[in-house]
């Protein structure tokens, strides 16, 4: 490991100054310092980010859009949103799924998200619908309430949205997933199977394909994060 060779040789430096070193192991010292100073350097800063992708399917995933992400998020805070996901043709998708990517060499130790999405028509230039997120993951997550477009009615794209925050000293997430759930009938009804992406420790990973409980044109979907803290 660096980290226990730098440790090592660190003690080295320490003994032989102490000692007294000579002239002859002058050139020994300044290796072990050069080797020090380069092992600090590799040794790479903690890290927890993750970053969501969003993908819109129609006519049983024959007609696939391109699949969208949001910029690489961190503990630093802030909303980090994706790009607009349609299908091939920019209209009435029947289904979507969600990509959850994850990096970290340390696990999510305090620091807070929540996962956001939105809705709209006229393949992404009109009648936006309102941002709707789910809990914070310091309240145990949750699903987020039905997402749709401003008239509630087939949208055309959708976008998602990853927020983090500093959370209170020692909060972790010890592991979670994200789920999608279609809905009919101005987005109140009509519930399809709700549809997980792996486990973050697991990896992550897509979703397999969320949609209402016919298949069809949609009204509206719910985000669920699924949290163990």
């Amino acid at each position: 490991m660096p980290q226990a060779r730098l440790v090592v040789r660190s003690l080295l430096f320490v003994v032989l100054s102490s000692i007294g070193c000579t002239l002859d192991c002058v050139d020994l010292t300044s290796v072990a310092v050069e080797e020090v100073r380069a092992e600090a350097a590799e040794v790479p800063s903690p890290s927890q980010r993750l970053r969501l992708g969003l993908q819109a399917a129609d006519r049983g995933h024959a007609e696939l859009g391109g699949e969208r992400y949001t910029a690489w998020s961190d503990s630093s805070g802030g909303s980090f949103f994706s790009g607009w996901a349609t299908d091939s043709d920019g209209r009435d998708p029947d289904s979507l799924r969600i990509h959850l990517q994850v990096e970290f060499s340390v696990w999510f130790v305090d620091t807070d998200l929540r996962v956001c999405l939105e809705a709209s028509d006229g393949n992404a230039t009109l009648q936006f619908g309102k941002r709707q997120c789910t809990p914070w993951a310091s309240q145990y997550g949750g699903w987020s309430e039905v997402v749709s477009d401003a008239d509630g009615r087939d949208p055309d794209a959708y976008r998602i949205t990853v927020e983090t925050r500093l959370a209170a000293p020692g909060h972790a997430i010890r592991d979670f997933r994200l789920g999608l759930r279609g809905y009919d009938g101005g987005g109140a009804h009509h519930a399809g199977e709700a549809r997980y992406t792996p486990w973050a420790r697991r990896g992550g990973g897509w979703s397999r394909w969320a949609t209402d409980d016919n298949g069809y044109n949609p009204d509206g979907f719910a985000l669920h994060l699924d949290v163990k803290l």
